[in-house]
């Protein structure tokens, strides 16, 4: 298992069609103080983004509120996102988790959790995931034993749900009141890849719906996560934001899924196949499409803060309330593909499709 390769960030001088379940209001100068005031710009989108975080914090999942909070503080960690860490340090003093244990994770080091398992578990689960954007066997085992496998997926989602919070906090460039100092680095994780008696079967099937695992374990996630939450249509920019999620998770379920699409709707072969094998595409790509891939390239680093120069072209090529919809594409599909590389779930029998991520 090797660290996935991340979009090549590019350098591009400074109108696209919007088709989507949800009727954007239009951009009225309104401030954007919260990820929530992004949402606004769809009326009821953040009631159903916010229904799926009802799963973990109003207690219908198996996870204890430790756990949770714990998970909502490495994910915003990793990608830096301050607001989400602001209100998550104090929820998760609230929920018994030690000071010490927050300015571990803080800092990048290994907390003591002094023989606790679900969250030792939990925290080698969601620093392995989102370092290495898939996960061992012996990991998945530890998750499972600990947590059963409808724990495994609920713990997957919790990290898509603040995932998709990070993108919008970063993407928007909001900070709290009172700026936090999160110092630079990464965590100290060295898989283990030792072999397991029974290892993660390949799940096929589709993941996502009621009539099998592991979704039929999660149900109530399940129903909120997928289509009553995200009810959009097929477009060039959607598809190209999942391919690009689809490459930086080096997830193929999604890629294999959405290629055809992608092409279908004005994508070049040329610019997917460049995207798939880890090279800039940027000579294959409309000047909306450098734009978006640019955008994307600074949001999925989680090294780097969203700049004005690439913020300032995306919202002059895009406009904020479309903007908001193409973050919340890649967020979602971050949801996606956590859940798919955790549970190991591959179509069957795999599409034949012409541009494989290398």
């Amino acid at each position: 298992m090797r660290k996935p390769i991340h979009l090549i960030m590019i350098s591009i001088p400074l109108f696209v069609v919007f088709s989507c379940g949800y009727k954007p209001v239009a951009d009225d100068g309104r401030n954007i103080i919260t990820f929530e005031d992004a949402w606004e710009f769809y009326p009821g989108f953040s009631e159903k983004i916010n229904a799926v975080g009802d799963v973990f914090y109003d207690g219908k999942s198996g996870l204890s509120s430790q756990v949770i909070e714990l998970c909502a503080l490495v994910t915003s960690r990793y990608w830096g996102a301050e607001s989400d860490w602001q209100v998550h340090e104090d929820a998760a003093l609230e929920a018994g988790l030690g000071s010490d244990i927050i300015e571990a994770v803080k800092n990048w080091q290994y907390p003591d959790f002094k023989g606790d398992t679900e969250l030792s578990t939990a925290y080698g689960y969601a620093t392995e995931i989102l370092t290495y954007k898939n996960i061992t066997e012996v990991m998945y085992k530890n998750v499972v034993d600990e947590f059963g496998k409808k724990g495994a997926v609920e713990l997957a989602g919790l990290l898509g749900h603040h995932t998709m919070i990070a993108f919008t906090i970063k993407a928007f460039r909001l900070k709290p009141e009172t700026p936090i100092d999160f110092p630079s680095g990464e965590w100290d994780i060295t898989p283990d890849h030792s072999e397991v008696e029974h290892p993660r079967p390949a799940c096929w099937g589709y993941p996502f719906s009621n009539k099998g695992w592991p979704m039929n374990a999660c149900l109530s996630y399940a129903e909120n996560m997928l289509g009553t939450a995200f009810p959009f249509q097929t477009d060039k920019l959607s598809e190209f934001c999942i391919v690009l999620t689809a490459r930086d998770w080096d997830c193929e379920v999604p890629w294999s899924a959405h290629v055809p699409s992608a092409v279908s709707t004005g994508m070049t072969p040329d610019a997917i196949r460049a995207i798939g094998l880890g090279e800039t595409p940027v000579q294959y790509l409309t000047e909306d499409e450098q734009a978006l891939y640019r955008f994307a390239a600074v949001l999925f680093d989680n090294t780097t803060e969203m700049d004005d120069a690439t913020y300032d072209m995306a919202v002059a090529f895009f406009g904020r309330p479309l903007l908001v919809k193409l973050v919340t594409v890649m967020g979602y599909y971050s949801q996606v593909a956590l859940v798919v590389n955790t549970v190991n779930y591959t179509l069957y029998p795999l599409p034949q499709y012409p541009f494989p991520i290398e």
